[in-house]
């Protein structure tokens, strides 16, 4: 099943690739909580520790990538 999921996701995300809208994100989303529910994973939970990993770490959201730790 996870492998299903999985493919699914990547089938979802080149959608969006090629043409980005809230109906392609609707969807990566809904397979996004298949693999939450699969796993038993708490969405909610995953959105805090995201919070966390933000404060922690940074985000995406100023176009900085991350490319080693050393």
């Amino acid at each position: 099943m996870k492998f299903l999921l999985f493919d699914k996701l990547r089938e979802e995300s080149e959608e969006f690739l090629k043409e980005p809208s809230v109906e392609e994100a609707a969807d990566i989303y809904e397979v996004f909580l298949a693999v939450l529910n699969h796993w038993d994973i708490n969405f909610y939970d995953v959105v805090n520790h995201s919070y966390y990993k933000r404060d922690e770490k940074g985000s995406f959201s100023n176009n900085v990538i991350l490319e080693s730790v050393e």
